[in-house]
């Protein structure tokens, strides 16, 4: 069997040296190739995640920054809207979307955006002052109050002398009492008097405290203007809208929309009027204090304290003269009770004893 393969591999053509280095060549180059092919394809995937991530990034950048950016363009998207409807009545659907457009106009501004723009607006504070002053006669502090008031170009809101009751501040924030012998005063001035109008306060009476509360409220009303802006875009473009309404259907659908944008916007608008109020009249609360007569020492000598001394005796006799009887019935009751139990007790005990005996 050997020698068969012997002979076998005698058979075969020599191969020189040159041949198996071109072979050689031929494997490496090979593998070169396929190297190179492999290196340009990882670059190539390389590449297409690289696009992705960027394309990735801009998707969420313009997610995050599109609502920030609507909400700053509202006023001229409504602009926007009204111009196209002038060029052709709109159909239902499109008067559905301008619609929801404009519920969207009216919504309330974002956090960031409504506090950068107040930071760029002047700071809307309300102040209101509560004070507590110690007079001899309330009617006449009261009056004097008044008089100051008008003289501060404000006027007095509510005015209650001699009533014991309590009173709560417009805020909510105080509550003042007013006893039987004092009365309470609640007045308006603008809100660059109301320190003035305080320091005249000392010359009506001691002041005994007082207060100034102050909050800021500059990002409610911007908000409150952006959104009364958007809704007077709606209301206009919804006005456009029932002008060129075509058909029944939808003439009853812009006026029904068009209904409640006016009620919003009455609404917003009565918002804002009454934080401008606020804002531009202060209000100062003012408790008025009866001076509280000074007590004098009792008893002032000896011959008050033997008197003093003798009323406690009679007072203390008395009381035990008033409790004795009201225990006396108690204790017949109780005397009572006792006696039975006694002569139980005393019966049961003798029939023991016989039985004993016996």
């Amino acid at each position: 069997m050997n020698t068969q393969r012997t002979t076998d591999h005698a058979g075969l053509p020599e191969v020189s040296d040159e041949t198996l280095a071109r072979m050689e060549a031929r494997v490496f180059e090979a593998i070169d190739e396929e190297r190179v092919t492999h290196t340009s394809r990882s670059r190539r995937r390389r590449r297409v995640w690289q696009a992705v991530g960027i394309a990735a990034t801009f998707v969420v950048v313009g997610a995050v920054a599109t609502p920030v950016v609507l909400q700053l363009g509202q006023g001229g998207s409504g602009a926007t809207s009204a111009d196209s409807a002038e060029v052709a009545p709109a159909a239902p659907e499109e008067q559905s979307a301008a619609d929801g457009g404009g519920a969207e106009a009216v919504g309330p501004l974002s956090a960031s955006t409504r506090d950068t723009v107040a930071q760029a607006a002047d700071r809307e504070i309300i102040r209101t002052g509560s004070a507590s002053i110690v007079v001899d006669d309330a009617a006449a502090a009261a009056e004097a109050i008044t008089q100051l008031t008008s003289e501060h170009d404000g006027w007095v809101e509510q005015l209650s002398i001699g009533a014991d009751r309590s009173y709560t501040g417009e805020t909510g924030d105080s509550t003042v009492w007013v006893p039987d012998d004092g009365g309470y005063i609640s007045v308006r001035v603008p809100a660059d008097e109301l320190d003035p109008l305080m320091d005249s306060l000392d010359e009506i009476g001691e002041v005994a405290s007082s207060r100034v509360q102050t909050q800021d409220v500059t990002s409610q009303a911007v908000d409150l203007r952006a959104r009364i802006d958007a809704a007077r875009a709606s209301v206009d473009r919804l006005t456009e809208l029932l002008a060129q309404s075509g058909s029944v259907g939808d003439l009853v659908e812009v006026e029904t929309t068009l209904s409640e944008r006016q009620a919003e916007l009455e609404s917003l608008e009565s918002q804002l009027e009454s934080l401008e109020g606020q804002v531009a009249m202060s209000t100062l609360s003012v408790s008025l204090l009866a001076e509280a007569p000074p007590v004098e020492p009792d008893p002032a000598g000896f011959g008050d304290g033997l008197e003093t001394g003798w009323n406690g005796l009679l007072a203390v006799i008395n009381g035990l003269v008033v409790a004795l009887g009201f225990a006396l019935p108690w204790l017949g009751v109780i005397a009572v009770a006792w006696l039975v139990v006694w002569l139980v007790l005393r019966l049961i005990r003798r029939r023991r004893e016989s039985h004993t005996t016996g």
